[in-house]
């Protein structure tokens, strides 16, 4: 909301004197200041002590594109927090950006709902279960440690042909694979930097491994 309202100072601002809309927009600020009064005043309590010089370089300036300096710096500011943030490390070690993921929905809603569970470490894979003291994190199929997305994903023999699968079908869009486990399951998770179209197979390929395996039939997240 505080985006719209400096969007909205600023097109005033850039109004010719003689202009219009300017009498029309400046009564309509006076509403506004008087209906939002708390609201504004934090508006401008906040771009004033944490204003960016090049938004207030281009403040007004009907040639200058306020919109697109204005989203750039929001977006670092989110981007900030988010690396400095305490909550969420799980999510933030596949998705180190606070860009939007257009590849993030592929699939069934199921499908799509299974694979976000995994991006936020909040799933039935034992490791999750052990952290909520109601497990000891250890595989129920292989003896092969605690199970979590790498285990899963990469490591356990009860879903080796499954995995098979989703190899074959990443390398038909020449996709490999990382040998380091943390690089693999950013990738299938939808972290890596590919291209579009590859992100698409990867999360079409891994919704078909996670369907294939059936590892979460059965639980809450089957629904």
């Amino acid at each position: 909301m505080a985006e719209l309202a400096l969007n909205v100072l600023h097109k005033a601002k850039s109004f010719p004197p003689d202009h219009r809309l300017r009498s029309q927009l400046a009564a309509q600020m006076n509403w506004l200041d008087a209906k939002l009064t708390p609201f504004w005043d934090w508006v401008h309590e906040r771009w004033s002590t944490n204003c960016d010089p090049g938004c207030n370089a281009v403040m007004g300036d009907a040639e200058a594109d306020f919109k697109a300096q204005l989203k750039r710096y929001l977006t670092e500011r989110r981007q900030a927090a988010w690396e400095g943030g305490d909550s969420g490390k799980r999510l933030r070690a596949v998705k180190r950006s606070v860009r939007r993921w257009r590849h993030a929905g592929v699939g069934s809603r199921r499908v799509s709902r299974l694979i976000t569970r995994l991006r936020l470490g909040w799933n039935s894979l034992e490791a999750t279960r052990a952290r909520q003291q109601q497990s000891d994190g250890q595989c129920e199929f292989c003896e092969g440690g605690t199970e979590d997305r790498a285990h899963y994903l990469l490591q356990c023999p009860k879903w080796k042909s499954q995995r098979k699968q989703l190899t074959q079908s990443l390398r038909e869009w020449e996709i490999d694979l990382p040998r380091d486990p943390t690089d693999a399951v950013q990738l299938l998770l939808g972290g890596a930097k590919l291209r579009h179209g590859k992100q698409l197979a990867v999360q079409r390929a891994l919704g078909e491994f996670v369907t294939d395996t059936g590892r979460f039939d059965g639980t809450n997240e089957h629904r």
